[in-house]
């Protein structure tokens, strides 16, 4: 039988970053990452610091599956953000989501 090892953290491209009151997003926000131990729990920690006032921006994202889409969209209260800049194929993941919420 073959074992599968969890991918290596990429130490490299930080999920989160802040700028003021603009928190951008980036890097690999799948099941794939957010499978990794702990990642879950940091990223949530990391979101909910963020302030209600906040611009999001998500541009930067490489990879965003459902997974990905839920933990932000509870992060935001199950609805989204005033302020959000994103692409049109993450807009469509969330427009997906809010139909189904």
């Amino acid at each position: 039988m073959h074992q599968q090892s969890l991918p290596e953290r990429d130490c490299q491209a930080p999920a989160l970053r802040r700028d003021g009151e603009v928190v951008s997003l980036g890097g690999d926000w799948s099941l794939q990452a957010l499978a990794l131990p702990g990642e879950v729990q940091a990223r949530r920690r990391a979101l909910g610091q963020a302030g209600a006032q906040a611009t999001w921006d998500l541009r930067s994202i490489e990879r965003l599956d459902t997974i990905g889409a839920n933990l932000l969209w509870h992060a935001w209260g199950e609805q989204l953000p005033e302020r959000l800049r994103l692409t049109d194929g993450q807009r469509e993941v969330f427009q997906t989501l809010q139909a189904n919420a």
